[in-house]
């Protein structure tokens, strides 16, 4: 992929969505404020389901969190919005055809969150799972999620 050289990439961390001859690899710089707002808005409204994970995730236990069609679209939505930065030729709707699952997509969006500004700087490497569910259960700079309640827990529909 040709990718814009006016943005200094020097210290810009990689995300990899794909595996062995489908993998692509992209080099994700600090965003511009437009591409920054929108990626603190998609994360902000999935903290929700992002403390469940973590929870989970630092318990040791498999999450039980519905991640919805919806959810995985919003990543999505915010992993495009860290690679066209540097990468402009690359379309959200050509990534809807590239291989690639959750367990990627989830430290690439944390990776995105935190080119966008939203989590205190600790490096720029792309962070291991533990290193997400560390940073999921602490929150965006400035926000603390709650932990989530028994109805949360329990679903809609329930009481």
């Amino acid at each position: 992929m040709e990718k814009n050289d006016a943005i200094d990439m020097r210290d810009a961390p990689s995300i990899t969505l794909g595996k062995g001859a489908n993998a692509r690899t992209f080099k994700i710089p600090e965003l511009a404020a437009k591409q920054a707002g929108k990626v603190s808005e998609i994360v902000y409204d999935m903290m929700t389901v992002f403390a469940h994970m973590a929870a989970a995730l630092k318990s040791g236990e498999t999450p039980q969190v519905k991640i919805t069609e919806d959810h995985f679209n919003r990543m999505v939505e915010v992993v495009w919005l860290g690679i066209v930065r540097n990468y402009p030729e690359v379309t959200r709707e050509a990534m809807d055809d590239w291989p690639f699952g959750l367990l990627q997509l989830i430290p690439a969006c944390m990776t995105v969150a935190k080119q966008a500004g939203m989590f205190p700087e600790e490096g720029k490497s792309v962070p291991g799972p533990l290193e997400v569910a560390e940073a999921l259960a602490s929150g965006p700079i400035g926000a603390a999620p709650s932990p989530p309640s028994a109805q949360e827990q329990a679903g809609p529909g329930t009481t």
